[in-house]
């Protein structure tokens, strides 16, 4: 058992723009639009009943808008943006603009209510019993969860964007990251759980824009969307679910590309039964299962003399399990590798993050030899999993 420290070779840990995988739900204040955006286009889009339903929303499996401000009803729609049953109104609050759940909480933050000190807001799942939560340290609009730490990213903003703050949901600072200002922009953040970077909204006199960013505040990249011709306030990737992959593989010698997945629920009650597999790979390798417990990260494997197609997925440090052979035939791509997790961490009590509790998170790839690549190893996309009661 070994646990690596700078990983299987020499990376660069420079922040990159990523291609945005996962779906972006904007929704305008102007407009009744909400868009569904994937690299900068806009794959879908519906009209809310009224400007002021929303735009502060969340997204699990169907999104369910906040009314603006007091007695403004929001309604929940499916993701193609049918209108279903759910309503939930805003009992007194003014001008919620953009939202974050975990799942079981959501939180929004009253921009303009002088009466609160413009607060953090938050209530269950169905935007019941909605409360102050805390007051942050400056006049904020847009908030994300993050779900790898338990934490809420905030937009500060008073007509433009000019600090993304790093917050624990009891309103302590964990971190405070200075910007270009965004003129008219920045309302709305949205954590993409595929590559945790952060994707702010464009309003008035950046009006049709995203702009993406990593956590330290590096402005990524800046995305202009055709059609999107209104002033987004809200922006939501939606909930992470317990168990998704993330990330890209490399493409090996013989055209094979990795496929990582997982069988079975991640219950930390259990002894096994919670497998990590990885198909697709080269026949006949070695290979091994790694983890780690700090984030997913997307950065070059090998240097840019010597680079690959693969990605590590999996922030440092990290933990390897125990070698294997993929099988399978030689020159194909039938060979796999597979992980019984929790039987490994029975059999391992000093690996990296053990014990693990409900709610820690843990970032799984596999990793194989590969005679085509300019390394000699391949990597897998990744898995992210949130361990559960």
């Amino acid at each position: 058992m070994r646990r690596i420290g700078i990983g299987f070779g020499t990376v660069l840990l420079a922040s990159l723009a990523s291609a945005q995988t996962s779906e972006l739900v904007l929704t305008s204040t102007s407009t009744t639009d909400c868009y569904v955006v994937r690299n900068g286009v806009i794959v879908r889009q519906f009209s809310r009943t009224a400007t002021s339903d929303g735009p502060a929303l969340v997204v699990q499996s169907t999104i369910k808008m906040y009314g603006q401000a007091t007695n403004n009803v929001g309604h929940e729609y499916d993701l193609l943006g049918n209108m279903l049953g759910g309503q939930y109104t805003n009992p007194g609050f003014i001008d919620c603009y953009d939202g974050a759940t975990d799942g079981a909480r959501n939180w929004t933050i009253s921009h303009n209510d002088f009466n609160n000190n413009f607060a953090v807001l938050v209530g269950d799942a169905d935007w019941g019993n909605v409360q102050i939560a805390f007051v942050p340290n400056q006049r904020s609009s847009g908030i994300a969860y993050d779900a790898t730490d338990g934490s809420l990213w905030i937009s500060n903003n008073v007509g433009g964007c000019s600090n993304i703050q790093h917050y624990t949901t009891l309103g302590v600072v964990l971190g405070d990251y200075p910007i270009a200002s965004l003129n008219g922009g920045g309302y709305g953040i949205a954590l993409d759980p595929a590559d945790q970077t952060l994707w702010l909204t464009g309003a008035y006199a950046t009006q049709g824009q995203i702009f993406q960013y990593d956590k330290n505040g590096l402005l990524l990249q800046t995305l202009t969307v055709p059609g999107m011709n209104s002033n987004v306030l809200g922006a939501e990737f939606g909930a992470a679910a317990p168990v998704f992959t993330y990330c890209t593989a490399g493409t090996t010698l013989n055209n094979c590309l990795a496929a990582i997945s997982a069988t079975g629920s991640p219950s930390v009650g259990a002894a096994s039964g919670f497998a990590v597999h990885v198909q697709n790979v080269e026949g006949q390798k070695t290979g091994i299962i790694f983890y780690g417990i700090t984030s997913a990260i997307a950065s070059p494997w090998g240097s840019a003399a010597n680079p690959s197609t693969s990605l590590l997925c999996v922030k440092a440090p990290l933990q390897r399990t125990n070698i294997q052979n993929s099988g399978g035939t030689f020159n194909a791509c039938d060979g796999s590798l597979t992980l019984d997790f929790f039987s490994y961490a029975s059999s391992h009590p000093t690996a990296l993050g053990n014990p693990f509790v409900s709610g820690q998170r843990a970032y799984f790839q596999g990793w194989f030899r590969d005679q085509g690549s300019p390394k000699k190893t391949s990597l897998s996309d990744a898995l992210s999993v949130t361990f559960q009661p």
